[in-house]
């Protein structure tokens, strides 16, 4: 269980499992006690987006289903970097870089993810702990938007590449630690 793998150390499990109920609680609260024009708005038109039924959804699903039928046609090499642009990261890499590009990219980005996790729980430093564990959060959600719902584009996202190196920075801020 994930909660078990990290470890936080200002804070126990059991007030973690509080601020996540509460939380779950105020999205309750607020779309279905609360309903208000921008709240409905906003679920409405996100939702219509994601089932591609409006909107840029569908094109943006249209275009992504067109990338993984360009990978399914080559799927080792791709058809080459800046042919064919998608609008999602994950299929606009598959489509022009194929396995071959792709996979170390992801695997980059599973590695740094690891070391971060490692910091997390492993460190006896408090303040990296929670900076890392913060910069976990900001990549995890990052990373999944850009996979499935933004472009090749958000390679060029300087935050991205940001929270990246800082978790690199403390993942070496970490081994430094150990070896003195």
């Amino acid at each position: 269980m994930i909660i078990n793998s990290i470890k936080i150390p200002l804070i126990g499990q059991f007030e973690l499992v509080i601020a996540m109920v509460l939380c779950f609680l105020t999205y309750l609260l607020f779309t279905f006690f609360l309903r208000t024009p921008l709240i409905d708005y906003v679920c409405q038109e996100h939702v219509d987006k994601l089932l591609a039924r409006r909107g840029s959804g569908a094109l943006r699903f249209n275009t992504a289903m067109y990338g993984f039928k360009l990978f399914m046609q080559y799927p080792v090499l791709g058809v080459g970097i800046g042919s064919n642009r998608t609008a999602a990261l994950l299929s606009s890499l598959l489509c022009n870089i194929g396995l071959l590009g792709t996979v170390p990219f992801l695997l980059f980005n599973g590695i740094v993810f690891r070391n971060g996790l490692e910091v997390c729980q492993k460190t006896a430093n408090v303040s990296l702990a929670i900076i890392t564990l913060a910069l976990l959060v900001s990549f995890a959600s990052s990373f999944g938007v850009m996979l499935f719902g933004k472009s090749d584009t958000s390679l060029h996202f300087l935050p991205y590449w940001l929270i990246l190196a800082m978790i690199t920075a403390s993942y070496r801020f970490y081994k430094k630690g150990l070896r003195s």
